[in-house]
């Protein structure tokens, strides 16, 4: 019974491990921008799980040997931030829905701030790309009346 213990708490130990790996690969990859948001959404949290975080955004990140299981979706969330293919693996809305209402409406402006810069750079990208498909036929345009008169010229000689 006890090596069954054992095991599942070598396992538990291992997962730990790679999440705790995982989390400050991504953490120093963060932008300065993606931070600042991270920060605004830790000023909205009670006192205690602030002083947590700001314990794992340091630079030196010594994470705390064991999480407290309160704390797991807080990790979670984290990692929603920091890395976008989590936030698609684990149900961002479902997430959302479970957490105390300052931090949901905060996660849901993060949202919806994301999604319109999203959408703006989009909008801009189609800009440009149009932009630059009027510019191209234009030059080749003037060139094809350069051509012409070019030609014309050569012809009343």
């Amino acid at each position: 019974m006890q090596s069954n213990e054992d095991s599942g708490n070598k396992q538990q130990q291992k997962q730990l491990k790679a999440y705790k790996q995982q989390l400050i690969k991504n953490i120093q990859n963060l932008t300065a921008y993606e931070l600042l948001q991270i920060q605004n959404v830790i000023s909205q949290l009670p006192k205690q799980q602030q002083e947590i975080l700001n314990v794992l955004f340091k630079t030196d990140i010594d994470l705390q040997k064991s999480f407290d299981e309160s704390y797991k979706e807080l990790d979670i969330l984290k990692l929603l931030f920091i890395d976008e293919q989590l936030a698609m693996k684990y149900s961002i809305q479902n997430i959302i829905e479970r957490l105390d209402s300052p931090i949901k409406q905060c996660l849901q402006l993060y949202q919806i701030n994301s999604e319109t810069v999203q959408r703006a750079t989009l909008a801009q990208y189609q800009i440009n790309q149009r932009d630059h498909k009027k510019e191209s036929k234009c030059q080749s345009e003037v060139k094809r009346v350069q051509k012409n008169k070019s030609h014309k010229i050569n012809l009343s000689k």
